[in-house]
């Protein structure tokens, strides 16, 4: 655990703009971290003597240290940088996925939800976080863009939507289950956070263009609430009607692309609609969740 936490240390400050020239670095303190995982599986397999245990460990095992092995290999120039590195992004999507295909096994060592989705929601929470710095950095003392004002509109609308599920919505009581929906589902609730914050302070630093801009913003809200929703599809408690807030949903996201056709060239209209529509969603999204939540 010591090794691995140098490891990360290096990892974080091999972040940069030009990504192709820290790629070595990068790659390889992952692919370390992740070979250091995969041995502390296998050795876990060989001193069991549960059969359940040694099968979960060989698998985990197994795909990790495959990871491992991609990565490293995409260090080596053995061909152009886009190539290597889309091998590497495949290489990730795969560990992040594989167990999902491993649900049988995985059921035999049933998580603490409780304590995972508190772990999770720490985590999104620390995003949120992020994404109001992203707004801080924005904000200058004798001038203040008004893109900063309804970002911040849209991270509180947002924390609000995550805040009424988590409490309201998902079942933390759950038992016999590995949690795996929960993990997956979260990806696209930080991909889509992820997508929200980055492109706002580009934008008010007139480096991304309007149409660029609110694009990337649609995607972002889009990833968002396909995890938000997914979330309650997998764990929701009471009678949430999982298909009615899809097609909610659809019709929300239909009616913001339309006006949005006829908008896209002022982002500061899009941006009020994007907020007042969000807030009506809000509203219903706490009557529909609130609705069906069932109280000891």
């Amino acid at each position: 655990m010591i090794i691995d936490m140098f490891l990360v240390i290096i990892l974080s400050q091999s972040l940069n703009t030009n990504f192709q020239a820290t790629h070595p670095t990068f790659a390889g303190s992952t692919s370390l971290i992740m070979l250091s995982v995969g041995i502390q599986y296998m050795w876990r397999m060989s001193h069991t003597s549960a059969p359940n245990q040694k099968r979960l460990a060989k698998r985990l095992g197994i795909l990790i240290l495959v990871t491992s092995c991609l990565g490293f290999i995409t260090i080596i120039p053995f061909a152009g940088y886009q190539i290597r590195f889309e091998l590497y992004f495949i290489s990730w999507v795969i560990a992040a996925i594989g167990p999902i295909f491993m649900k049988k096994t995985l059921e035999n060592f049933p998580t603490k939800f409780e304590h995972l989705t508190e772990r999770y929601s720490l985590f999104t929470l620390l995003l949120f976080g992020e994404s109001v710095i992203a707004v801080a950095t924005s904000i200058h003392v004798h001038e203040l863009h008004w893109a900063s004002l309804f970002f911040f509109i849209l991270i509180v609308l947002l924390f609000s939507f995550y805040i009424l599920t988590y409490d309201l919505g998902l079942n933390r009581k759950l038992e016999n289950t590995a949690g795996i929906g929960l993990i997956t589902v979260h990806y696209m609730i930080f991909i889509g956070l992820a997508f929200i914050a980055a492109p706002t302070e580009l934008y008010i630093g007139n480096e991304l263009s309007s149409s660029c801009y609110l694009t990337i913003t649609f995607v972002g809200l889009v990833c968002f609430f396909v995890g938000i929703i997914g979330m309650l599809f997998y764990y929701h408690k009471g009678n949430f009607n999982v298909r009615l807030t899809v097609i909610k949903a659809t019709i929300f996201a239909l009616l913001w692309s339309l006006v949005s056709c006829f908008v896209v060239i002022n982002v500061l209209i899009e941006m009020i609609w994007t907020v007042v529509l969000l807030t009506v969603w809000l509203f219903l999204w706490w009557k529909n969740v609130l609705g069906s939540s069932t109280y000891e």
